[in-house]
Order: C-alpha cells, then structure tokens, then sequence
C-alpha cells in the first residue's frame, strides 16, 4: 500500500464527505481511516479534532477506534516511543483492511522518525534508537546499514548518513502579500 500526498489528500476528501453526508450514521471504519490519513499528510491538529467530533458512542465502546487514539495521541504529542510500543501491541483489528492499513501507518510513521533522526543526529546509540521506534536492536543495525548508516567499532553508536539540503524554493513575495490581503479582507466580513 503506497500513499502519495495526492493520493491521500484525495482519500481524506473522500472520507470527509462520507462524515458529512452520513454525520451520526458514520460508521467506526470511515473514522479510523480519517484519523490515520490525517497523520500520515501531517495533519496532527485535524486528527485532533476528528476526535473531538466523533460520536461518544464510538469512542467509549472497546473498538478499533477507541485502541487507535492512544496511539494517534502519542504521535501528536511526539512521544514516539510510547506510540510504537502502542502499535505494537494492537495486532487485532476488526478486517483485514484495517490491519493493512494500520501496519502501513506504523511503518510510514516509524520511516518518518528515522528520516528526522537522520536529519537531526550526527551520531546516535542504538540503543536510543531502538528505544525511539521499539524495535529490537538488530533491526535497527540492518535498518541503519540499508540507509547507508555507518556503525563505530564498538556497535554502540550509529552514524547516519548525511542527507544533502534540499534547495529553498523561491517566493514570490508579490503573490504571497495578495493571498494574504484576501484572507485578511474575508475574515473583516
């Protein structure tokens, strides 16, 4: 299962207007799918209120949805490491769809933290790592070495392999000082 940012945006409008049209009717499904979708375009604060509005009788019964926010919360709160130990512990979903939805979210979220680890850590123990994504610390080795990570000679410590800056897009002030006058002359009316 492979979701562009297209792809997705596309998804979430179409499970937003499922919500809309159905509203009270929704069912648990097209909530869960919502909530992770959100958090894969990094849409943290839409999650967020997704919760808010779901109906109460979903979100106190013990289903998918109820053992999904834990974790959703996690990961909008950046404590990464208890959000995978969470989905690590959630194996049982209601379909097959959910499962093979949900293992991509936890995968795609765990490419996400090494992908910043990467990016923040000139050196790293493994065993921090390890902790950060809960997975053991051999998967990590041949995560790392796949990525072209380099390890000391002791094993302790990870070197990661230092991604060349991306290139800053030039703005164009004029468009970005007009998109700016019309938000602020609509919220005036």
């Amino acid at each position: 299962m492979n979701f562009d940012q297209i792809s997705l945006a596309e998804k979430i409008d179409q499970l937003e207007q499922i919500e809309l049209n159905e509203q009270e009717e929704t069912n648990e499904e097209v909530y869960i799918k919502l909530m992770i979708f959100y958090i894969l375009s990094d849409e943290a604060m839409k999650a967020k209120f997704l919760w808010k509005r779901i109906p109460l009788r979903l979100k106190q019964s013990n289903t998918d949805l109820s053992k999904l926010w834990p974790i959703v919360q996690n990961f909008v709160l950046r404590k990464y490491a208890v959000a995978f130990q969470l989905a690590n512990q959630l194996t049982n979903f209601s379909n097959d769809e959910l499962r093979n939805l949900f293992g991509h979210f936890t995968e795609r979220m765990r490419e996400k933290i090494f992908s910043l680890v990467q990016e923040a850590y000139s050196s790293i123990r493994i065993k921090d790592l390890a902790n950060l994504l809960q997975l053991d610390e051999e998967k990590i080795i041949k995560i790392s070495l796949q990525n072209e990570w380099e390890i000391d000679e002791s094993k302790t410590f990870l070197k990661p392999k230092k991604v060349p800056p991306t290139e800053f897009l030039q703005i164009n002030n004029r468009l970005q000082l007009e998109n700016l006058t019309k938000i602020v002359s609509f919220i005036e009316t």
